[in-house]
């Protein structure tokens, strides 16, 4: 277990802005420095950081916190494994605490036995040469190996009851390859954006499947580069043997899809990698480009991740790593001009073989759009993208005015009616909300004191809101606040981010957090009123005695 003490010593050490401005370059403006957000696509810079204060947030998309909720965020990985990534980045040695009898987390034994058959089929990686045409370079560099059904790892695992449990949870029963067809396959090690070991990458011939912690390989995008290239395209090959190939012919940022649950891309699997142009490289006989359509329509229900992706239909005469090979890394400009955009393609495949000029069709598409807007999170760009999506069906369309009218102007005029009428619904219950007073306090400062809650759970400020104030808060403001609601997600989950805190409040209530938090960053004398207000609260009420615990001089 990491030491709090020493993650308390790192967040004052490390600069919130150093440390930012290593993922995205900051720009200093006034006390405060500034960006487009990272976590959501925009114009004009919405994301600021305070370096006084320690801490960051986006007032596009309400992401906030400080250096170890800017790491998870950025990188999707947990609370330990940020507080090592900023360690390493800031030459900081981990300090942990043992009890006096450690016990090992199940997922580390899980992950030590990866290891371990990691090792054995990494001793035979150069049997892979012939096979699979990859040179020693690319194997040595890669640490490939080959899969085996080694008697030695049988029976070491089988003569420990434990280890044969742990094989059993990591997909490698009793030391056995999954099928004896999978003797002499590839193995590829896998890792994650913080370059933790992720398991492996089990190339069957049947279907690929992963060894290791159960999970772990869930929306992983395999980077056989370790470091993209900064101002190139990412390529995503359609398979791990196509994008180790593409690295060993020097096609750069080329990654695969190493989720092994996964058949196409995924929202998730696009946000691990962020860039302004991303082409997908399908093989048009190993996937379901229509179902694939379908899955990045669906993609944007909740994020714009998709906005700059690329696809490329090839058939198996057409292999841009033979291609390559073959004619020189010249050719590959001229190879991915040939792609479409994303929404191109939706509307190249799902207009496919039908009958564009028919009612039941521009009935069925409209339906769809309109179905993905109203089933959508309403992010900002939703209109947008669907519009994109409309007219790349008018021009797939034989009939391109009929369709082009039906789905694009139609939608859009439905959309920006829907999207009215959601405003001027939401604008009343804001209003309503606002209005609320509870047990004779303005709503507003209730949230302000969650706001608190939040900046201290995350370790932004000194804490004030103990579990004893908490607790003496609730008993007077009540359960269904927004307060109560924040403490039980803590004492549920021990730590939380804006998606949990967003999915426990409601827009509304999340909304007016949210205002308190972006409060935090504009004014320097809302920590002296909030903890005014807990002083005031609890005095009112006669339940506790804050103001020798409150400190009311403002942060700044």
């Amino acid at each position: 277990m990491i030491s709090k003490s020493f993650i308390e010593d790192m967040k004052n050490k490390v600069s919130i802005v150093d440390l930012i401005d290593s993922y995205v370059p900051l720009k200093k403006q006034g006390k405060e420095f500034v960006a487009c957000c990272p976590f959501h696509s925009e114009s004009s810079p919405s994301f600021k950081v305070n370096e006084e204060k320690q801490i960051f947030h986006c007032f596009g998309c309400g992401e906030n916190g400080g250096i170890i909720d800017f790491v998870m965020e950025h990188e999707s990985i947990s609370f330990s494994d940020a507080v090592e990534t900023i360690a390493a980045k800031s030459g900081l040695t981990v300090e942990r605490v043992y009890s006096r009898q450690p016990v090992q987390k199940k997922s580390n034994v899980e992950a030590k036995l990866t290891v371990i058959v990691k090792n054995v089929f990494s001793k035979r990686g150069e049997s892979l040469t012939n096979k699979y045409d990859i040179n020693s370079k690319t194997i040595s560099e890669l640490d490939l190996g080959a899969a085996i059904n080694s008697q030695g790892l049988q029976q070491i695992i089988n003569n420990d009851l434990n280890l044969k449990k742990t094989s059993a949870l990591i997909n490698f029963h009793s030391g056995y390859l999954k099928n004896p067809s999978d003797d002499m396959c590839l193995v590829v090690p896998l890792y994650k954006t913080n370059k933790q070991f992720a398991g492996l990458y089990v190339n069957s011939p049947k279907t690929p499947y992963h060894i290791g912690v159960k999970g772990d390989d869930r929306g992983l995008i395999y980077n056989p580069n370790k470091i993209l290239e900064r101002n190139k395209p990412i390529i995503i090959l359609p398979s791990i043997i196509d994008t180790i190939k593409g690295y060993q012919v020097g096609i750069p940022n080329c990654v695969g899809v190493a989720d092994t649950h996964k058949k196409s891309l995924t929202g998730e699997m696009l946000r691990s990698y962020k860039a302004n142009e991303i082409y997908y490289i399908v093989e048009k006989d190993q996937v379901d480009t229509r179902q694939l359509a379908l899955d990045l329509l669906a993609s944007i229900k909740t994020s714009n991740n998709i906005i700059g992706l690329k696809v490329l239909i090839t058939n198996d005469k057409i292999n841009l790593p033979n291609t390559v090979a073959a004619y020189g890394i010249e050719v590959l400009p001229d190879i991915l001009s040939k792609s479409n955009t994303w929404y191109d393609f939706i509307g190249r495949e799902l207009t496919r073989s039908q009958d564009t000029n028919s009612e039941k069709f521009k009935a069925e598409m409209s339906k769809l759009l309109l179905d993905t807007f109203t089933q959508s999170t309403k992010h900002k760009d939703v209109p947008l993208l669907l519009h994109f999506v409309a007219e790349a069906l008018g021009k797939c369309s034989v009939d391109i005015n009929s369709i082009f009218h039906l789905a694009s102007k139609s939608i859009s005029e439905h959309v920006e009616e829907d999207l009215q009428r959601t405003e001027n619904e939401l604008m009343k219950k804001h209003v309503e909300y606002s209005n609320q007073i509870v047990a004779g306090i303005p709503i507003k400062k209730i949230d302000s004191l969650t706001a608190l809650l939040i900046l201290e759970s995350k370790g932004v400020v000194e804490q004030t809101m103990t579990e004893d104030v908490c607790s003496e808060l609730i008993s007077v403001i009540g359960e269904n606040t927004s307060l109560a609601k924040v403490v039980q997600l803590i004492e549920d989950n021990g730590y939380i981010n804006a998606v949990d805190i967003k999915k426990a409040l409601g827009e509304v209530e999340y909304f007016q957090v949210n205002n308190c938090l972006q409060e935090f960053m504009l004014d320097d004398w809302f920590l002296a009123d909030t903890k005014l207000n807990i002083s005031l609260i609890t005095k009112n009420s006669n339940i506790v005695e804050t103001t020798n615990l409150i400190n009311l001089s403002p942060s700044i």
